[in-house]
């Protein structure tokens, strides 16, 4: 009797001990790595996840200071917040779009790409043309992006919220995204809503849909992502990992970008080769441009002008107009996306811009910026389709005309260099 005694409570001093010895480690390596990250950071901690869960959106941007951009109360990368009415005399103008109309980083590490910061972003230039060349109108361009959106999540975020701070002009700068979900073609299959597949979709109904013993981890993983400078750091060492990993061995294996390299003179043997699977994405197509045709209805709908830009893409652009770092960027972004993939993009591209073309009007207008290395010796690209400044400023100039027209304005050319 006394001998059980002894072993349950030699167990349970163990077990206190291992649990202290566990919560000692792991506050440690928490101390340690915030310790690591204020001391790379310059004294400051910045916040970790720049996105979090919407029931509507799907994600939307998290308000906070980060590395390399700051998001305000209201969800636009912008260091202040704008009052909900346009201040009197005031033409505001609205960009939404994915990370390249946000602002993001190139996501090929082996071409060194530069942080943009705010004064590099579309919407800063395009606000400091307008002002410079427009003296007596004040303008304000808010970057209402929204890194991965699709075009239809944009269009709720326009009339759920966007329409509530009473934009004159909206610019939606698009494509990258959609088309990447056409050309895995999972708008044909029988899913009732394939355009809600998507790897933040499935995490956020794993948190809050499962009803396994395992539901809680997928909370705690959501959770430890956000507060947890460790476990972050962890997460962003594995998906470094996974990165490399399928950049480095672009070419291998198969998927819904096909297998191999594309090469540009085997352009129209691969048409022959993926005739059937491009007719796919033929079919899927117009449930794209119907988003489009929707904005247009809706913008009449709530007297808001609109510019329709479909975005820059690498891999449709000419070798001989690029840089040569960016023909270097344009065939690893060949391999990164095989044969088809890349294919495909080129193959969409121009039926996407001709499909839209004759959509202009007054109030709605369509700008085709697939192409933008022509006449252009700096590099414009980072990676297949994310801006260099010197890229989201000939944007800025393409937007332009298009902007101080809409506005009711005689366009002025915007000066070359400089702001």
């Amino acid at each position: 009797m006394e001998s059980g005694r002894k072993k349950r409570q030699s167990f349970a001093a163990n077990l206190f001990l291992i649990v202290i010895s566990v919560l000692v480690t792991i506050l440690i390596a928490e101390g340690g790595t915030r310790l690591f990250y204020y001391i790379r950071w310059n004294g400051h901690l910045y916040k970790l996840n720049g996105l979090e869960y919407s029931l509507r959106l799907g994600w939307m941007t998290s308000p906070g200071l980060y590395t390399e951009f700051q998001i305000n109360d209201q969800n636009f990368r912008r260091p202040q917040n704008i009052p909900l009415v346009p201040p009197s005399g005031t033409i505001r103008i609205m960009l939404v779009g994915g990370s390249t109309a946000f602002g993001a980083n190139g996501l090929y590490p082996q071409f060194e790409p530069k942080p943009l910061r705010y004064e590099d972003t579309i919407d800063y230039q395009l606000e400091a043309m307008l002002a410079a060349e427009n003296g007596g109108v004040r303008f304000e361009v808010i970057n209402a992006a929204v890194s991965e959106y699709r075009l239809f999540q944009e269009i709720t975020l326009f009339q759920d919220k966007l329409v509530n701070f009473r934009p004159d002009l909206v610019i939606f700068l698009d494509g990258h995204n959609d088309i990447s979900f056409l050309t895995g073609v999972s708008a044909l299959t029988h899913d009732g809503t394939p355009y809600w597949s998507s790897r933040h979709f499935d995490r956020g109904q794993r948190v809050l849909n499962d009803t396994s013993v395992l539901a809680p981890l997928n909370y705690l993983d959501l959770y430890l992502g956000r507060v947890s400078y460790f476990y972050h750091g962890l997460s962003r060492l594995f998906q470094h990992y996974q990165d490399v990993r399928a950049l480095t061995e672009p070419g291998s294996g198969t998927g819904p970008w096909g297998e191999g390299i594309f090469k540009l003179e085997d352009e129209k043997l691969l048409l022959q080769k993926y005739k059937d699977r491009l007719g796919q994405v033929d079919q899927a197509l117009p449930l794209y441009v119907q988003f489009v045709h929707d904005l247009k209805a809706l913008a009449a709908s709530r007297h808001i002008s609109v510019v329709y830009m479909l975005q820059p893409e690498i891999v449709v652009e000419s070798p001989s107009d690029l840089s040569a770092k960016e023909a270097q960027i344009q065939q690893f972004a060949f391999q990164h996306h095989h044969e088809f993939g890349t294919l495909a993009w080129r193959h969409l591209t121009g039926k996407l811009a001709s499909s839209l073309d004759d959509l202009s009007n007054a109030q709605f207008q369509f700008i085709d910026s697939t192409v933008i290395s022509k006449n252009e010796s700096e590099d414009l690209y980072t990676d297949y389709c994310h801006l260099t400044a010197r890229g989201n400023r000939v944007i800025a100039q393409r937007l332009y005309p298009v902007v101080v027209a809409l506005a009711g304005m005689q366009p002025a050319a915007p000066k070359a260099n400089g702001l």
